[in-house]
Parts: structure tokens; sequence; C-alpha cells
């Protein structure tokens, strides 16, 4: 995935770039004497600019692409919300061609690369391949950058899995119950993964609100199977993915343990929730038989990204501030606990991953900023751009 168009907004907007010799694409001298607004709404990118360009002044709105072929692939150029485009900004001249618009004007094109200093170039040509943007300036990063960064991704991560959730949450049903039925859809979701993910979050939507107190386990678990493998002809049938899955993480398998789970926590009272992760987290595992039991590191995950979060929420919905503490500082002081695959693309990069940030963090920093290469918000990016 290449870099966002939002970085080379962001790029335009803050001026980080030379600005002391631009040139259009054509040769022309540019002066940027107010590089406008950013627009956030329909239209072009950036309103009421002021350029000089070639001795004259040009008043008007300023487009950005990543590639000059992306004015006619956005349908700009019939597009008359775009006729007072004076500038069109490019990130490279790929697809090159003399832009116009549906009025017939012809606005001068700044191709930007050329003008970027050393570390946000490198940066920018990074985010063409599949690795973590600023692996070619880690030498210039400093630790403490990374470090802090992981730290914020971290605290970011934990409101992402409340809000997970959040969305779970049914409307119009009694709050411990709705909260009971939420908790339950985010084991089977988190039991999924990676590969049947949605599948078991389908599964969990089915059996969430089900009354499940005239069932045994047993009978509970096969009640379960009998949602998650329905026959093609009944039309309930899901799709589950086989290949390429560990033995242990097997539909057949995960679908038990959420079963087990389900059985084991709703078995469990409110006043018992509200005694803490500990004493909670114990009583859900010494009732579900070893047999139905996900291994060490699903476990910790299931704890992690799904109990200490559902736990949180329940603190906040029953404003129970001391419940809430616990939790949050629960995920905040975890272990070091990541597992190793979350870890390979930063020491590939050249990070050192040591104990302080060897936390979920990592996921989050990597799948919602560097693998989608949402760079503006992170400070590894603060620091790499100075290089």
């Amino acid at each position: 995935m290449a870099y966002k168009e939002s970085l080379l907004q962001w790029i335009w907007q803050e001026l980080q770039f030379n600005c002391s010799d631009l040139r259009t694409t054509c040769g022309k001298k540019i002066e940027i004497r107010d590089n406008g607004t950013l627009n956030q709404g329909a239209g072009p990118d950036f309103l009421g600019a002021h350029l000089f360009i070639d001795g004259l002044n040009w008043h008007g709105s300023v487009e950005i692409h990543r590639t000059a072929k992306e004015w006619v692939s956005h349908g700009h150029d019939r597009d008359e919300n775009f006729n007072n485009v004076v500038l069109h900004v490019v990130g490279n001249k790929r697809g090159m061609a003399d832009v116009k618009t549906s009025a017939g004007s012809k606005p001068f094109t700044l191709c930007l690369i050329p003008y970027l200093q050393r570390g946000l170039n490198e940066l920018l040509q990074n985010s063409k391949g599949s690795h973590i943007p600023c692996a070619g300036n880690v030498e210039f990063i400093h630790q403490r950058a990374f470090e802090q960064q992981i730290e914020a991704a971290h605290k970011e991560y934990f409101d992402f899995k409340v809000n997970d959730i959040i969305e779970l949450y049914p409307a119009g049903v009694p709050v411990i119950m709705a909260w009971k039925q939420a908790f339950t859809h985010q084991v089977y979701r988190t039991l999924g993964i990676s590969a049947n993910r949605e599948q078991m979050k389908e599964l969990g939507r089915r059996v969430a609100a089900t009354d499940i107190t005239a069932y045994d386990l047993e009978g509970w678990q096969k009640a379960v199977e009998g949602k998650a493998f329905a026959p093609e002809d009944t039309g309930d049938a899901i799709h589950w993915t086989t290949t390429g899955i560990r033995p242990s993480g097997r539909p057949e398998i995960r679908v038990k343990q959420a079963a087990a789970f389900q059985y084991a926590s709703a078995a469990l009272s409110p006043r018992d929730y509200l005694q803490g992760p500990d004493a909670t987290w114990q009583k859900i595992q010494q009732t579900i038989p070893e047999h139905s039991r996900p291994g060490k590191l699903m476990n910790r995950l299931i704890y992690y990204t799904s109990f200490i979060p559902a736990l949180y929420l329940l603190g906040k919905l029953l404003h129970d501030k001391s419940l809430m503490n616990e939790c949050y500082s629960y995920w905040m002081e975890q272990p070091s606990f990541v597992p190793e695959s979350m870890q390979v693309p930063f020491t590939k990069a050249g990070f050192q991953v040591n104990g302080k940030i060897k936390k979920l963090g990592l996921a989050h920093q990597y799948k919602r900023y560097c693998s989608m290469k949402n760079c503006l918000n992170c400070k590894v990016f603060k620091n790499a751009i100075r290089a």
C-alpha cells in the first residue's frame, strides 16, 4: 500500500519542503504567498491560496494527488467545483500530462518529491513497499521516540478494544444482560483470530442472547456446534476457513472453546464480576475443563483484549471507578506479552523491541499506523522526517 494522499496534504499544509526555488513541471518559478486553508468538505483540498507564478499573482484553490493521472481518474476534469484550481500538487510525475478543468483552464502542476528533505523523501519511497515506512531511517530515530509512540499506541489500543465491545452492545436490553452479550460476542470474535474472525463473530451474534441455564456444558457445546456447522441446504451455513490453519485453531476446536467460555462466564453473577479482574478470571478458568480451554497464548489474548476491556466497560456502565481504574492499570502494566509475530516487522526494520514496549500496543501500531501508512500522528514519523 502506498502512502496516503493525506500525507501529501499535511506536507503542503505544513510546508515541509524546500520552498526557496520551486518550479512547475513546465519550468515556471513558484512563490507561495499563502498556501490556503485545508478544505473539510467537497471540492479542492486547499481553498484561498495565493501563489506568485512566473511573475503573476494567482488566487484560487490547490488540489493534491499522489500521482498526476489522478486528476482525470478522480473526475476533476469534469467537475465544475475544480474550475478555480490554480495549482495541481503531486507526489510524482507518473502518468504526467497537462490537466484541464471543465471550463478549459490549465492549472500549473508542481511535483513535490524533488523538494522534500531527505528523511521525508525516503519515507515516501519506503511507503511503496510492504514494510514499515520508517525502516530506511531507523538509524536516525531516537529509541525514546519509538518507545513513546508504542506507549501511546498501547493506550489507544485499549480505547479501541473497549469500543469494539461497545459496538456489539445490544439496544433495548437490561444493562447486565446486554453487557454479558457484548462480552460473549467479543470472546467469540477473538477466538476466531485470525482466519475465522468474521465467522466466529457471526456465530457469537447467533448465540450471545441465548438463555443457557437449561443446558449443562456438554449440551451447550453441542447446541453451539449445531449452529456453527449447519448444513448448506438450511441456508444458515457459516463458511469456515480450514486451510492453512494450525490444528489448535481449527473451527471445531475454537467453537467448543467459545461455548465453554460463554457457559462459564454466564454462570457468574454481577457481584462476581465486580470483585475485580483476578478473582473473576480465576472463577471463569476454574469452570472451564482443561480439554475445552484455549492454549496459553490465546487464553492471555482473551484476557487482555476481551476480558479486561469488557470489565472496564462494566465499571463504566455501573459508575464503578475502582473497577475501571483497576482494569486500566492491568492493561497499562501488563507483563511482557506480545506474540513474536507482532515483534518481527519492527525488529526487521531495525527497531529495538525491549521489555518496556513488549505490549499489545505494538500490534495496534503496526496494523493501524505502519501497514496503513497512517503516519501523521506518529512520533516515530516526526522523528524520521527530521533526518
